[in-house]
């Protein structure tokens, strides 16, 4: 097996606070390199925002949270039993969440007429989404799902993560370009009575 591989095989089974680390280590050794101009050319590397590092972090705890919750729960249990149990966990972590939050949803941006709801099932920090499911697999109606969410409330980040499978499986969302196409998703409305 290549050295390249047997790496690749190793980190897979690292957790996610671990593979964080390994990066942050990886960076700051290919930053001293970098930085001895004999060994190799300067190369810029882009920056990245603060925010966006924020975003980041935040996103990674989330998904920290959801892998202890998989690792003691396991596949199984109704979506709802994940949803209390993730709750919990990210209210330890210290992380604000609004759970099943109503976002209201118009005919179109200058429409003040309500046609109905979008209920994720958190919003964490008033900065990222979190739409959790407990099914055998994801289709894109979920990832379209989570898009219109993004939509409405305008943040830069959504996490689609499934507690149905052996594994735990995620996505992390971002909004396409053409993001007000997707404001209006009918079969995630819930109706206003």
């Amino acid at each position: 097996m290549p050295l390249s591989e047997h790496l690749l095989t190793q980190t897979l089974h690292l957790s996610t606070f671990e593979k964080l680390e390994l990066i942050q280590h990886l960076t700051t050794s290919l930053e001293r390199e970098l930085a001895q101009p004999s060994r190799l050319p300067t190369i810029q590397l882009p920056e990245i925002s603060p925010d966006l590092q924020a975003l980041e972090a935040l996103t990674y705890q989330i998904i920290g949270c959801s892998m202890a919750v998989h690792r003691q729960k396991g596949p199984g249990y109704r979506e709802n039993t994940y949803q209390r149990d993730l709750e919990a966990h990210l209210l330890a972590q210290g992380l604000a969440c609004a759970p099943q939050k109503r976002l209201e949803v118009y005919a179109s941006e200058q429409s003040h007429k309500l046609i109905g709801y979008y209920i994720p099932d958190f919003i964490i920090a008033e900065q990222i989404i979190v739409e959790i499911k407990a099914l055998h697999g994801l289709d894109n109606s979920h990832i379209a799902q989570v898009i219109g969410y993004l939509a409405v409330t305008g943040y830069k980040v959504g996490l689609l993560i499934n507690f149905g499978q052996r594994s735990l499986k995620w996505q992390r969302i971002l909004p396409p370009k053409n993001i007000q196409e997707h404001r209006v998703n009918r079969q995630w409305l819930l109706m206003p009575e």
